[in-house]
């Protein structure tokens, strides 16, 4: 066999390969999957929650990057009196994934937010390789933000913490 044509076809099959490793995927608000707590309305048209519930005003989700990495689990927050910031990154199993807001919810004084990476539908050819989905997301609160957060990665606690 002939040396060049085979590490001609090498090269070519790694770069390709490698090719989309390193991406950008936004989402806003629109598909996210029961990103609100359950809540009534008023003959006022005022959302009322359970006690201790905060009334969430807005929130976003921003996948920042992915790219071949470590498969790296990880979050942290920052609060401020009406908005909670949750920043992390989560792992996916080979550079077709991404991630998106599965669900959130305030209840009792706690922010639950759960972060799921899953495959993205006919995105071509993927890289083998375990994949830092890093993303941030923003929770606004109609008076004061819980006082506590709790981060899911794939139904799995990375983060349980509480405002100083």
């Amino acid at each position: 066999m002939n040396r060049r044509a085979l590490l001609k076809a090498i090269g070519g099959s790694a770069t390709f390969g490698l090719a989309g490793c390193t991406t950008r995927r936004s989402s806003r608000g629109t598909e996210q999957n029961d990103t609100r707590p359950e809540t009534a309305t008023t003959d006022a048209g005022d959302t009322t929650t359970d006690t201790g519930t905060s009334v969430f005003t807005n929130r976003s989700f921003d996948v920042i990057s992915t790219e071949c990495g470590a498969g790296t689990n990880e979050s942290s927050a920052s609060f401020e009196t009406a908005r909670i910031r949750v920043t992390g990154t989560i792992t996916g199993s080979d550079s077709c994934y991404t991630a998106k807001l599965k669900r959130a919810t305030s209840k009792a004084g706690t922010l639950t937010v759960s972060i799921q990476s899953y495959k993205r539908e006919n995105d071509g050819p993927c890289s083998m390789c375990l994949t830092d989905i890093k993303y941030d997301a923003v929770f606004e609160f109609k008076n004061e933000a819980p006082r506590r957060i709790v981060v899911l990665h794939n139904d799995t606690e990375v983060l349980n913490e509480s405002r100083e």
